[in-house]
């Protein structure tokens, strides 16, 4: 029997951090921790500039996670893929584990007719493998224009999550946040139905400090930041 939980954060930004710590150590810090840490770099025309990619696949790299170059209309299917992407992964290391336990032999290393019979078990266990996902939204002044597309897919990916078999808690993670550096507008809960009204509450409007909006979002996922005494959080639940 598989069981056990996927952690992950998605880092969703149209440019690089000007404000706060590093985000490239705030995502190994994350991973540190188990929690992976992907990277969405939203494209307008043309390329994204040198330094935000390069910092986006310094992310994704330290983070354990993925990384994905967009434009805004092909935002939705990247978050979900990602999403997927990482249950995947999530349940062939809980596999991948057992099976050294058991056979001293990775999934890779079975003859494949075992493994065979092995993968659709392990289909099954994606889809009821316990997610817990927190979505660190960049809300700095250029990402203003993109609001819509952004808060839409939002909505599809809940959409998606909404028609899993397992549990999915998830929380939404503004930065810069009122304080400056980031706000929980959504805390990790097992509700996961975030609504236009919760969307609407984003303000948008500043620098960028990616740094410390990670460490906010891993300290959620962990469990160890206390959301009431945390000056870096507002909540608007």
């Amino acid at each position: 029997m598989l069981s056990g939980i996927m952690k992950q954060m998605i880092v969703i930004t149209d440019g690089h951090s000007n404000q706060g710590g590093s985000p490239v150590a705030a995502a190994e810090r994350a991973w540190k921790a188990g929690i992976a840490a992907s990277a969405v770099g939203i494209l307008d025309s043309g390329q994204l500039g040198i330094k935000g990619a390069a910092e986006i696949k310094q992310i994704a790299k330290a983070g354990g996670g993925s990384y994905s170059f967009v434009t805004v209309r092909d935002l939705a299917h990247t978050l979900t893929c990602i999403t997927v992407q990482a249950t995947q992964a999530a349940v062939r290391q809980l596999a991948d584990r057992k099976l050294l336990e058991l056979a001293g032999k990775s999934l890779n290393q079975l003859p494949p007719a075992v493994r065979s019979t092995i993968l659709p078990y392990l289909a099954q266990k994606e889809e009821a493998l316990e997610v817990h996902l927190a979505l660190v939204v960049d809300t700095s002044g250029s990402m203003l224009e993109k609001r819509a597309e952004l808060e839409n897919s939002i909505k599809e990916l809940l959409f998606n999550l909404d028609n899993r078999r397992g549990p999915v808690k998830l929380a939404v993670i503004q930065y810069p946040g009122i304080s400056g550096d980031g706000a929980l507008i959504k805390p990790l809960h097992i509700d996961n139905g975030v609504t236009l009204q919760v969307l609407q509450q984003m303000v948008y409007g500043g620098f960028t400090p990616t740094g410390p909006a990670i460490d906010l979002a891993a300290g959620v996922l962990s469990g160890s930041r206390d959301i009431k005494g945390s000056n870096l959080v507002v909540s608007l639940k």
